[in-house]
């Protein structure tokens, strides 16, 4: 890091300290989120929990994204791993100032803000999906189902939103001028 980026107090500095302490900071909680689902989910998968779970008759109606779902779940916690010390290495980077870190960042805040309008649509399937294909689990289940249903779609639908906005305003503010001239000044 150079003298000028350890003494910048602009505006523009303090966001993308702020942005890149975020994101180490997440990015270190969702590693050892990710370290423990990752070996929860080797253990299962060697008891055949999975298997079991599948096989279940109260789920032969099961939608075959849940099949799908829990045969794939120890890839996803890999990906999931390395999503997050992806964003540790950009916020990193991004403290140290670096242009690629910043670039990496902005893709990933896109990335993100898609993702999450995606993913109102893709909870709003979801969830009708679990009501109609799982009418066969006990009448206990589907009764807290049937009550919940409007408050998890709306509240699904609301987080899904305000994420998006925050991922795409967080984007928007990287790519602005002032916050790119932070990052001019190469390093000693």
């Amino acid at each position: 890091m150079n003298a000028v980026a350890r003494t910048s107090n602009s505006k523009d500095w303090n966001f993308v300290r702020m942005t890149g302490w975020s994101m180490v900071v997440l990015a270190v909680v969702g590693i050892l989120m990710a370290l423990v689902q990752v070996g929860l989910v080797a253990y299962l998968e060697h008891l055949e929990v999975f298997e079991f779970i599948l096989e279940a008759p109260e789920l032969s109606q099961a939608p075959a994204w849940l099949g799908w779902l829990l045969r794939h779940l120890l890839p996803l916690s890999w990906l999931l791993l390395a999503l997050c010390l992806l964003t540790l290495l950009a916020g990193l980077g991004l403290l140290a100032r670096r242009r690629w870190a910043l670039w990496f960042s902005v893709a990933m805040f896109w990335i993100g803000a898609l993702g999450n309008l995606v993913g109102i649509v893709l909870h709003a399937w979801l969830l009708h999906d679990f009501r109609v294909h799982l009418a066969g689990l006990p009448d206990w289940i589907m009764d807290l189902m049937a009550a919940n249903y409007w408050s998890a779609q709306i509240s699904g639908a609301l987080f899904g939103l305000v994420f998006a906005a925050g991922f795409a305003w967080t984007a928007v503010k990287l790519q602005s001028a002032p916050v790119r001239a932070e990052f001019i000044s190469p390093p000693p």
